[in-house]
């Protein structure tokens, strides 16, 4: 029986391969996933995006205080779309307006930063607590019957 001894820095290189090689994975995988469903739903015309609350991809959004974020193209981040009440939607930035980092999904009504900083906003966008100081920036949103029409032209 023979004992392979292997240095700390091997050790720790290979640890720490293994461990990006499976959170890329998981994290592609998971990416994958959601954006083909929430793409293959958005419909996109005269600079307003249409979501139809049938579609299974935005039935979170049936419930007040849920969200989901929807990519419209590659040069600005995913938009945040909450629904506030039975009567009322929110649409924004995900990017904090901090740091940049990217604002999460709302949990319990309120929205976080990745970055872990503290900040925090409410589901339609306004800060609830440092460090950001203005509001996430935001598109006009409007609930009509089982759709929700969102005016990409400006933030409002």
């Amino acid at each position: 029986m023979t004992t392979e001894t292997m240095s700390r820095r091997t050790f720790m290189f290979r640890s720490a391969s293994l461990l990006v090689s499976v959170s890329s994975f998981s994290f592609l995988t998971n990416a994958c996933n959601n954006n083909a469903s929430q793409t293959a739903a958005l419909k996109i015309n005269s600079g307003k995006a249409y979501l139809n609350l049938d579609d299974p991809a935005y039935r979170t959004l049936h419930s007040p205080g849920n969200g989901v974020k929807i990519t419209i193209g590659k040069a600005i981040k995913p938009i945040l779309v909450t629904r506030v009440n039975d009567n009322e939607v929110a649409a924004f930035s995900s990017s904090c307006t901090h740091a940049g980092y990217n604002v999460l999904l709302p949990q319990k009504g309120i929205l976080t930063c990745e970055s872990g900083h503290g900040g925090s906003y409410d589901i339609r966008g306004n800060v609830l607590s440092p460090p950001p100081t203005s509001n996430l920036d935001k598109f006009n949103a409007v609930l009509q019957s089982k759709k929700i029409i969102i005016d990409l032209n400006n933030y409002i």
